[in-house]
Order: C-alpha cells, then sequence, then structure tokens
C-alpha cells in the first residue's frame, strides 16, 4: 500500500511539473515532454501489481473495499488503489515458555491438568488463511498481524485451557500426548469457526476460511517451583521409608535379644540345684553346638555343602559328594 502511494505522488508531483512547463515555459518544451513521459511511466508503473507465491492481497480506494481478490501473479490494478498483503501460506502461532519455566514470559502459557497440577505447555498451532475470505478479514478483523494477534492467539490459548483439564499430568508428558494434540486441533478448530460466526461470518465461509494444521505439542511440564516442590517431597518420602526400615531392623534385633534374655532366664530357673552361672553357659553353648551341628546335617545331606573330615592334627580331606 505504501508502495503504490509513493508511486501515486511522485506522478502528481511530474505532472504538475510538466503543465507548469508548458504553460509558463516556452523554452523549456523539451524538459517539458521528458517530465510529461516520466509522469506517464509512474502512473503505468502504478497500474502494475506482481504478486508472488503464497500471497494475496485485497485492495482498498478512498475507504471502499474492493472485494477482488488479488492472488498470485501479474495484475493491472487502478494507481490510486492501496493494497494489504496476506500471506497464504502454513502460519504458525508459537508458545514458548523460558528456560526454567519460571513464568516470566508473555508467551508463557500456564494452565492445569485433570489432576490439579498446574503446567506450562509448549505448543504451536499453525493455520492456512484462505483467500476467498480475505476481504472479510480486512473489514471485520483487521491486517494480517491482526488476524494473526489479536484474534487468532487469544483462541488458541483458550484452546489449551479448555484441552488439558481433560487429562491428567502423565497423560499431557507420557502417555496420551498424541490425543491432546488432536484435542487442541478440534478445539482450536472449532473456536475459530464459533469466533468467526459471532462476529457476522456465515457458518458455511467460517468452517473454510481458516484451515487449522496440526498442532505440535513440544513439552508439557510444571513450573520449577512445582518442580522443586515435588522434588524434596520425593526425597522425603525415600527418606521416611530408609527410617521405617531402620527401625523395623531395631525391632527385630530388640525382640531376639529379649528372647535370648528370656531363654537364659528360663534355662537358670530349669537348672538343678546347686548350679553355678558357668554350668549353665556350658549348657547354652552345647545346645548351640547341637543347633550347629543339626544345621550341618541338614546341609550335606541336602548336597548343598561338601563334607569336610579332619583328624585335629591340621590335615584334612575332602570327601567326594555322590
Amino acid at each position: 500500500m505504501l508502495f503504490h502511494g509513493l508511486l501515486l505522488l511522485i506522478a502528481v508531483i511530474a505532472a504538475i511539473a510538466t503543465v507548469g512547463l508548458l504553460l509558463f515555459s516556452t523554452e523549456n518544451k523539451g524538459k517539458a515532454i521528458w517530465t510529461g513521459g516520466i509522469s506517464a511511466a509512474v502512473v503505468l508503473m502504478s497500474m502494475i501489481l506482481i504478486i508472488g507465491p503464497g500471497h494475496a492481497r485485497v485492495g482498498v480506494i478512498f475507504g471502499n473495499m474492493d472485494q477482488h481478490v488479488y492472488g498470485q501473479g501479474f495484475h493491472l490494478v487502478n494507481p490510486l488503489m492501496g493494497f494489504e498483503d496476506y500471506s497464504t501460506k502454513r502460519v504458525a502461532i508459537d508458545f514458548q515458555s523460558p528456560s526454567g519455566t519460571d513464568g516470566n514470559n508473555t508467551d508463557n502459557l500456564l494452565t492445569q491438568t485433570s489432576d490439579q497440577i498446574a503446567i506450562t505447555v509448549d505448543v504451536t498451532f499453525a493455520f492456512q488463511l484462505n483467500a476467498s475470505c480475505l476481504p472479510w478479514l480486512y473489514q471485520h478483523i483487521g491486517d494480517q498481524n491482526q488476524v494473526d494477534e489479536t484474534f487468532l492467539r487469544p483462541i488458541a490459548r483458550s484452546a489449551v485451557r479448555d484441552s488439558t483439564p481433560r487429562f491428567s499430568l502423565q497423560e499431557t508428558i507420557v502417555t496420551k500426548r498424541g490425543e491432546l494434540e488432536a484435542t487442541l486441533t478440534e478445539v482450536f478448530s472449532r473456536k475459530t469457526v464459533e469466533s468467526l460466526v459471532a462476529q457476522g461470518m456465515s457458518q458455511a465461509q467460517a468452517r473454510t476460511c481458516v484451515t487449522v494444521l496440526p498442532t505440535q505439542l513440544r513439552r508439557t511440564e510444571p513450573p520449577r517451583p512445582i518442580l522443586e516442590a515435588q522434588a524434596q517431597y520425593a526425597a522425603t518420602q525415600r527418606n521416611l521409608e530408609t527410617a521405617g526400615v531402620t527401625v523395623q531392623i531395631q525391632e527385630r534385633l530388640a525382640q531376639a535379644r529379649r528372647a535370648e534374655g528370656e531363654g537364659l532366664r528360663n534355662l537358670a530357673n530349669a537348672a538343678p540345684p546347686g548350679w553355678t552361672a558357668r554350668d549353665v553357659a556350658l549348657v547354652q553353648n552345647s545346645q548351640a553346638n547341637l543347633m550347629l551341628a543339626q544345621a550341618t546335617k541338614a546341609a550335606v545331606d541336602g548336597g548343598r555343602v561338601p563334607i569336610i573330615v579332619t583328624n585335629g592334627g591340621g590335615t584334612t580331606i575332602q570327601v567326594p559328594q555322590q
């Protein structure tokens, strides 16, 4: 639009100069012809509109919309007409949380899962504009930036906050990422159509005006304070479990000592009159040796240990197992 305005201004200045030379100077008719030629060339240039691939333009003349959409290629246009450029390629709306997810970025998307956990979401919504609805978009919403930032970006934010509460934290991170992406795409598309209809576009045109492409979910995670709290909670749980195991071991050791003390007391009470503490200790050792011999015999009978025979003089013979 600015380029055509400059060309038109140059053409007007050249035309005024040409008329002035012709009216007030008989000696500069040659210059007047050159100036007139330049003016005509500038006017001709302002009538030429060339649009590259993936773009389309809508025209405005004296504040009135031209309902014709100028697509890719060469066009002859009214030199007084201004144009607004739109992209018909894939356009992306990114929500990117800062490193560390501390929530200090205006593009940071904070939402909530079904298990009431706050998460930040890094996601890309993609869409393409249908060239046929560009005049309506320009008239009711504005230029490309206004369509992207003031119309579609808020809808994308709303789609995220409507979709994530359907999934738990584990599902958004691992188990159902694909389903969440599909839900985001569906909700974004539906809300876009609803918003266009609410502003006066027909239902049929609203369904084809903005083609919503698959949404890309890059990352979901709780903000840093929540991550730190979760890590601290997990560490506390591990410490408690370790402490519980230690307490159980101590309790079992105490029980074993109590049982041992009880056995010694029973043995002392059952001893014949006149037995000394040394006699009781000898009986205890004999019982311990008997238990050891029984355990060894059971292991040997089961073939779980080799048999060693010693003659008491330092010579040992290993008996081969059958």
